[in-house]
């Protein structure tokens, strides 16, 4: 079965989401009534901001995101055991020139179509990088990929909801 949920990520949210509390003067959340309790999701959202947006989006939804990360923060054996106590999961791009990068992203992404028809919430950027600016670049086909490969492997379309997530900063 695909793993959904785990543990550490619940014990540390909490303590995450009070040091956002001290870290920043105020964090604004708008219309998450739209983010269901109980259905797959794949959260896209703009990335400006490295490290802090996808924990931004990790405190601010009840349910547990499972991100797509560039591949070369697993490189550590150690560093990437924590990765995946996270449910992140490597994305090889063209650009890190890893070797059998087709075959590794076959994996990963069979593994995202599981997740999806377990109810899991796969996040990404579709941009496929952060630039710290408040522009939105051309997606990548990731986002697509998830998408039709989870239909392909079964999963209803009904039964996928792609939501957006949007994030600004007043200062980076």
């Amino acid at each position: 079965m695909a793993q959904t949920r785990t543990f550490i990520y619940a014990t540390l949210r909490p303590w995450i989401r009070l040091g956002f509390r001290h870290f920043f003067k105020r964090i604004e959340i708008i219309d998450t009534k739209f983010f269901p309790k109980d259905k797959a999701v794949i959260l896209i959202s703009n990335h400006q901001n490295a490290l802090l947006d996808p924990l931004l989006g990790c405190v601010h939804t009840k349910r547990q995101l499972h991100w797509l990360t560039r591949s070369d923060v697993f490189k550590i054996p150690a560093v990437a055991k924590i990765l995946a106590t996270f449910n992140m999961l490597p994305v090889y791009r063209e650009r890190d020139k890893v070797e059998g990068m087709f075959d590794k992203n076959d994996q990963i992404f069979k593994e995202c179509y599981a997740r999806i028809d377990h109810g899991a919430v796969i996040a990404l950027f579709p941009e496929g990088t952060h630039r710290g600016r408040k522009q939105l670049f051309q997606f990548k086909k990731g986002m697509a990929r998830v998408a039709f490969g989870a239909m392909d492997a079964g999963v209803s379309p009904k039964d996928i909801l792609v939501l957006p997530m949007g994030l600004d900063y007043s200062d980076f």
